[in-house]
């Protein structure tokens, strides 16, 4: 990420380590780090050992995942982490539960292979709202205040194709 060492850097260097160390971590939110939990639901989902280590990925998550690392090289990093957080963290009210919900009854998966959704209830109050006043902090100009806005639009673009992406190569049930 494009930062320096101004105040407002620290604040978003800091924010960005407590949520990677709540993300890798046993002791964050979930039982284990994120990436294991997102395993466990792969493995629970009956996908074979090869499907695991070598997985069809969908073009629009490579764009979505491309895009995000050439807005972090190109703007000042707290455009970067507002599209992400604010637009990743802060959902519709319940839209994780009506997930969790629809993935029981259609696959019958349990709690334990669900960890990474019941992991990410609630993640707004701890990764999306401190965001917000960031951005209060460094957006004082029209110029900031539209970039900002650019990139949470096409952050909610890319990240809605991914998703549509990730659809036309998941196993049907």
């Amino acid at each position: 990420m494009n930062t320096g060492l101004s105040p407002l850097d620290q604040k978003i260097r800091r924010h960005i380590v407590e949520n990677l160390i709540d993300e890798e971590r046993s002791w964050g939110r979930g039982d284990d780090a994120h990436w294991l939990l997102s395993r466990r639901l792969a493995e629970a989902s009956a996908l074979r050992p090869e499907e695991l280590s070598h997985p069809r990925v969908a073009k629009e998550a490579l764009d979505y995942v491309n895009w995000v690392i050439e807005l972090g090289r190109r703007e000042y990093g707290l455009v970067t982490l507002a599209a992400m957080s604010i637009g990743g963290e802060s959902r519709r009210e319940n839209s994780i539960e009506r997930l969790v919900q629809a993935l029981l009854e259609k696959y019958g998966l349990s709690r334990e292979a669900l960890e990474f959704f019941y992991a990410h209830m609630g993640e707004a109050e701890a990764h999306g709202d401190p965001v917000y006043k960031l951005v209060e902090e460094y957006a004082t100009t029209p110029e900031r205040q539209e970039k900002i806005r650019t990139a949470l639009r096409t952050w909610c673009e890319k990240f809605r194709a991914a998703q549509e992406g990730i659809f036309k190569v998941a196993p049907r049930p």
